[in-house]
């Protein structure tokens, strides 16, 4: 059990209001252990507070978590505030996997493998009340609710889909509120004319943010094969959610952008370009977009002078904070730091490193306390971490949600 306990990973973290309206997603990824017993630690009860989606708020962590080697993946809950002990295993999904919350309910997407979202109700004992395909070998990617009847779904490989029975692209319209998977679509967007026309018009819709009325999706426009490096720059399709049209569409600056947040203190949106995690090209960094022009500014900080690929990124007042992967070429270690930066693009960035993994930090949140929540997959400490970002002191932490 102690080696199953250092491989297990911590892929996905949320935070929610008492797993209420309004919880924000902050990436993903998952994998279920063998079901552990909930600790003594009670659940929480569902609220109705609304809250920017785009945002962590509330006074509960929902991780996302799973053994390498497993293919199930589970949810477990932390307090946001002190005592944290964490309730395990509420409920199993896909290992690699993505959550958001809205209402009362969470909305998991299960990507490659599994092809399908999963709505849990905590209300209900986290049973899942909806489980419908988007078509086999689609990969969907992430999950936007803006309404009780209505969310938007990306989906990577819509070009990959093996299910006869369904019409999908890049970009699905469904109904939360569906009582089967029959009504569960409604609508489908097809986003392959803003990629580049190079023979291989791929989209890859990726991750989303949504700005009043405007939703923006990011599109990585990578090749078929996606063992190849970018040779496209990302853009991002800016969708009316009244009328469901393409109503622009940024050309960035950098390739492969593979998360977004949006500052609302800034007014403007931080994409985090991997561009393949090749630190000698010129396409990779955190780039901002101005998504009231709708232009992109271009790269403010390159992944040369960040030390290391980006990956996750978070805002919270008037900085940001991107996970940034580094490789040690001499010992051929991979490992993930987490760095702070000015959101401010007229001013130097202040890049300031408030965590260092010895493990891969997939992904993190701040806490309505300004704490940075990450999930730390170094087998030697193997939990989730509180941190103070003043000082970098972990303030709690390793907290367990893998099996006892």
């Amino acid at each position: 059990m102690e080696n199953l306990k250092s491989r297990f990973s911590f892929l996905g973290i949320l935070l929610c209001t008492s797993l209420g309206l309004g919880c924000s997603d902050l990436t993903t990824n998952t994998t279920t252990p063998p079901a552990a017993a909930p600790s003594s630690s009670p659940a929480p009860t569902p609220s109705t507070a609304i809250t920017d989606p785009n945002q962590s708020t509330g006074n509960t962590v929902v991780v996302l978590g799973a053994s390498f080697t497993d293919p199930i993946g589970s949810l477990s809950l932390v307090p946001v505030n002190p005592p944290r002990l964490a309730t395990t295993n509420v409920q199993t999904t896909h290992s690699d996997a993505s959550v958001r919350s809205f209402g009362n309910r969470l909305y998991v997407v299960n990507k490659l493998g599994q092809d399908n979202i999963q709505i849990v109700d905590p209300a209900k004992n986290f049973s899942v009340v909806l489980q419908c395909s988007v078509g086999k070998g689609t990969n969907p990617q992430q999950i936007m609710v803006v309404s009780p009847t209505k969310a938007y779904v990306t989906l990577y490989q819509p070009e990959d889909n093996s299910s006869s029975i369904l019409t999908v692209d890049d970009l699905l319209i469904v109904d939360p509120s569906a009582t089967s998977c029959n009504s569960f679509i409604t609508r489908v967007i097809d986003l392959t004319p803003l990629a580049a026309a190079d023979g291989e018009p791929l989209a890859r819709a990726s991750e989303m943010v949504l700005i009043g009325k405007k939703l923006f999706v990011a599109l990585q426009d990578l090749p078929k094969n996606l063992a190849m490096a970018p040779n496209q720059a990302g853009k991002i399709a800016v969708i009316d959610t009244d009328t469901d049209i393409i109503s622009s569409s940024i050309p960035l600056s950098g390739r492969d952008p593979i998360a977004m947040t949006y500052s609302s203190s800034s007014g403007l949106i931080y994409v985090a370009d991997a561009d393949y995690f090749d630190l000698t090209s010129s396409f990779g960094g955190i780039e901002v977009v101005d998504p009231t022009n709708l232009k992109s500014l271009g790269l403010m900080i390159d992944d040369f002078t960040l030390g290391g690929a980006p990956g996750d990124i978070e805002s919270s007042g008037s900085k940001g904070y991107v996970t940034v992967g580094v490789l040690d070429s001499r010992s051929g270690k991979y490992t993930t730091k987490v760095t702070s930066f000015n959101l401010d693009p007229t001013i130097a960035p202040n890049l300031s490193d408030v965590y260092k993994g010895q493990g891969y930090i997939q992904d993190m949140a701040i806490d309505p306390n300004g704490k940075l929540v990450i999930g730390d997959r170094d087998p030697l400490i193997n939990g989730l971490l509180f941190i103070d970002t003043q000082t970098g002191n972990v303030v709690d932490g390793p907290i367990s949600t893998g099996p006892s």
